[in-house]
């Protein structure tokens, strides 16, 4: 059984294989992206000037940087015998308010627009560090969608491609709580998200509350259930994580407003009419209990007319965990073969 929570489906039931640690060293710095902020970052790959290309992986809810480790051998492998004339430098932020990252407090802390400028500032100090960087490709999942599909779409030219991994288009997913009943019952969770107390009576203001979630997923082992709880367990990180569907998805979208209505998304920070002109390839776990799969798929065309989707039908919510070689095994020709 998979319970939805948030951008996530969170899988009851044993899936995958354990996460493998990665072969290839990685590091953990502290990058100051602007004189407020400063963003935990994990690296891995080319670096002292030798790299060609940034791919940026970016997590959701309640992820964290940590969370990617199994697809980092294999993009390195893979592009290493598929493009050796590239040099990737991986890079995994824990995003505005996870892990040891910046965790502001009071509304509007984590509007979209504010997570976005993060990823600019990010993208802009990991290549003035690596002035060989010429291309950025950016993957990202679940809440990681929604900011690298904003990014994408108002500042395209920072990025060569775009890989997606079951984290909806934002004008699409918008449209979908108006009016598709499918995916508002799907997302019934967030109308419980908006409302602290009915989070700490569901027990998800608690690390061990989450943790709970993932029991039973093979790729959820000892070693990334102990970095996950250490993330979690930082002060206000589980409301941080929250924060990012109260700033953003609808002001007051909750069951004693009458739920996902017209005047709750009058607050909404999600684009109407969001387009993407960058390369995208979107990768999506046809098991996710969290999103009404079929229709977040088909209405992509309207916004991303550069678009190739590849669709995995026995994988959930948690794609690159579940399936770290078949995710690479897509993300590889795209970075590899991007003009």
């Amino acid at each position: 059984m998979c319970v939805a929570r948030g951008f996530v489906a969170l899988c009851l039931v044993a899936a995958g294989v354990a996460l493998p640690s990665p072969s290839h060293p990685v590091v953990y710095q502290t990058i100051q992206t602007s004189p407020d902020v400063h963003l935990n970052v994990a690296t891995a790959g080319a670096e002292n000037g030798t790299a060609s290309d940034l791919v940026l992986f970016l997590h959701g809810f309640p992820g964290a940087s940590y969370l990617w480790r199994g697809v980092i051998d294999p993009v390195l492998h893979g592009s290493q015998q598929a493009c050796p004339s590239k040099r990737f430098r991986l890079a995994m932020p824990d995003q505005r308010g996870y892990n040891n990252s910046y965790r502001p407090s009071g509304a509007g802390a984590y509007n979209v627009s504010l997570l976005v400028e993060d990823m600019v500032d990010l993208i802009t100090v990991l290549k003035a560090r690596e002035p060989s960087i010429k291309k950025v490709h950016v993957v990202a999942h679940d809440w990681g969608g929604p900011v690298a599909w904003t990014l994408a779409g108002w500042h395209g030219p920072l990025l060569s491609t775009l890989t997606i991994l079951n984290g909806p288009h934002p004008s699409v997913f918008r449209r979908l709580l108006l009016e598709d009943d499918e995916q508002r019952r799907r997302s019934s969770y967030i109308l419980l998200f908006d409302s602290p107390q009915l989070v700490a009576a569901a027990g998800l203001d608690k690390p061990a509350g989450i943790n709970k979630l993932f029991a039973g997923d093979a790729w959820y082992d000892i070693v990334t259930e102990a970095a996950m709880m250490t993330a979690w367990s930082q002060p206000d990180e589980i409301n941080a994580g929250l924060s990012w569907y109260r700033d953003n998805i609808c002001g007051g979208c909750t069951v004693a407003s009458g739920g996902f209505t017209q005047k709750a998304f009058e607050k909404s920070n999600m684009a109407t009419n969001l387009t993407i002109d960058v390369e995208t390839l979107v990768l999506w776990g046809m098991a996710d209990t969290a999103f009404d799969n079929d229709q977040n798929l088909a209405l992509l065309p309207e916004f991303v007319p550069n678009l190739k989707v590849e669709k995995f039908p026995s994988n959930s919510h948690w794609l690159a965990q579940e399936n770290a070689t078949g995710v690479s095994n897509a993300v590889v020709p795209l970075i590899c073969q991007s003009s």
